[in-house]
């Protein structure tokens, strides 16, 4: 990367690196449904604003909420694979880093399985092998509030990582299931990262030095995290890039204030990106899922904080990076404006995340 900045940007060398770089979103939530069935929320168009976008593979969601308990991921879970043989032409499950690349090669879009929260473990650590085999390859030790295994970063008197999570930690490390700490606060953060022996990432987030919010992380958690080889995923939620973003929403300016900082404080080995939008969600659905959150936690969710009449399609995702079809292209293009080298933009555009998963994941 370089401080050196282009008015016009050559479409041809756009439409070159999106042709040729895959891309992986590590977090697309189109995978969230509330209650029964347990069915994705895929569907032809999405899958097409994927192709259209040149997507290789993304982290899909498939646990998050505090009531998803260990039966209700597992018929999710059961749900989603029945639901990738019905589209084996377009999707794929992804179990190793080779898997992308072959998906790729086959014109076809992969299926990371991840888990916003580790509460489908429950209190039996038996289970992290049981989702392992049944295609599970990513999972967040908390989401906002306390779990089993540490505290989320809604907490308002956090505590660490638990003696169970410390086996956790040690268990998805041995079976091969990469340690997400989005959402963790910072003591948990922190923890983890000492008690791993892999490298972890946090999925989607940002970075505090531009905007102080609980999701956010702090520069000390930036360089711990890329010293254990770790990787950030800069999310496109207004409200953890500017002040007042939940309302007023976020501009594209605003998303590269975030990835630019991280890529000059840890360097360009250490981001990726992770949006945490999709496809699926909206305003009726948002405030049903804020109810739960409200009841488990105190921040950054009260009530009240967005309204009855908000547009999530305009508001909670930044512009430029809310629309799955385009969203590629346009990092690019930024990127190319900001003088950021081919290589450092292969990297953060997928290269960091196969590079993570090649060393954690085992079939």
């Amino acid at each position: 990367m370089t401080e050196a900045h282009v008015e016009n940007v050559d479409e041809a060398a756009v439409a070159a690196i999106c042709g040729e770089a895959p891309f992986i979103n590590a977090s697309d939530l189109t995978a969230i449904t509330r209650g029964m069935p347990y069915r994705p929320q895929f569907n032809a168009e999405y899958i097409g604003k994927l192709r259209e976008g040149g997507v290789t593979a993304i982290h899909s969601s498939l646990v998050v909420w505090f009531w998803d308990s260990m039966t209700p991921a597992v018929k999710r879970l059961s749900s989603t694979l029945r639901f990738l043989d019905e589209h084996a032409n377009d999707l794929v499950l992804v179990r190793t880093a080779a898997d992308i690349d072959r998906a790729r090669s086959d014109g076809k879009i992969g299926l990371i399985v991840h888990f916003h929260n580790s509460s489908a473990l429950e209190d039996d650590i038996s289970m992290v092998a049981t989702f392992h085999r049944l295609g599970l390859r990513v999972m967040q030790l908390t989401y906002q509030g306390r779990s089993l295994l540490g505290d989320g970063c809604a907490e308002p008197s956090p505590g660490g990582l638990s003696a169970f999570g410390i086996k956790v930690v040690e268990e998805m490390n041995r079976v091969g299931i990469l340690v997400d700490l989005a959402h963790a606060g910072e003591r948990t953060f922190m923890e983890a990262l000492e008690v791993s022996t892999q490298p972890v990432v946090c999925s989607h987030g940002g970075v505090n030095g531009v905007r102080a919010h609980s999701r956010n992380l702090s520069d000390e958690q930036l360089r711990a995290l890329a010293k254990k080889g770790g990787v950030l995923g800069i999310m496109a939620k207004a409200d953890t890039l500017v002040e007042g973003g939940a309302t007023r929403g976020a501009t594209f300016e605003d998303y590269f204030a975030h990835l630019d900082y991280a890529v000059k404080l840890v360097g360009p080995d250490h981001v990726a990106i992770g949006l945490e939008n999709g496809w699926g969600v909206d305003n009726g659905q948002l405030q049903d899922m804020l109810v739960d959150v409200i009841l488990h936690t105190d921040k950054p969710f009260v009530r009240g904080r967005i309204p009855r009449d908000y547009e999530f399609d305009k508001y909670y995702s930044a512009q430029g990076v809310n629309d799955t079809s385009t969203v590629k292209a346009n990092l690019v293009r930024e990127m190319l404006r900001r003088g950021y080298a081919r290589a450092d933009m292969e990297k953060i555009l997928a290269g960091n995340l196969m590079r993570v998963y090649a060393q954690v994941w085992k079939p």
